[in-house]
């Protein structure tokens, strides 16, 4: 993996963490499992060939459910969508909240949701 992602920022720390990356090749693109604008521009910004499809999951908060275990479920529930339509592709999904600082949190579990602009 590079020391330096396009741009020119230093990735040292990533790359304790990141397993070498092979981009995939033009005719198999990854299939990106999410209608989010900004997970589009970051792999454009990779120059990382890939194809959008939304799935379509329940995003509901669960009662009681912590805010990791909302985003893994949701994430894996996003995946299992897409893969069921695009078997043996390389799929990537991913899920995003927004939680207010712990002291908050406890008065109010209602106030998160999905981030906006």
């Amino acid at each position: 993996m590079p020391d330096y992602w396009p741009g020119g920022r230093k990735t040292a720390r990533l790359t304790r963490y990141l397993p070498p990356m092979t981009v995939p090749p033009p005719d198999h693109p990854i299939v990106l499992a999410s209608g989010s604008p900004r997970r589009r521009q970051l792999l454009e910004m990779l120059r990382l060939p890939f194809r959008v499809m939304p799935p379509d999951v329940d995003e509901h908060v669960l009662p009681g459910e912590a805010p990791d275990h909302y985003v893994t479920r949701l994430s894996r529930a996003k995946a299992e969508a897409v893969v069921a339509r695009a078997p043996g592709e390389l799929v990537l999904a991913a899920d995003t909240t927004v939680v207010l600082p712990r002291t908050r949190w406890k008065c109010c579990r209602a106030c998160r949701g999905k981030p906006t602009r």
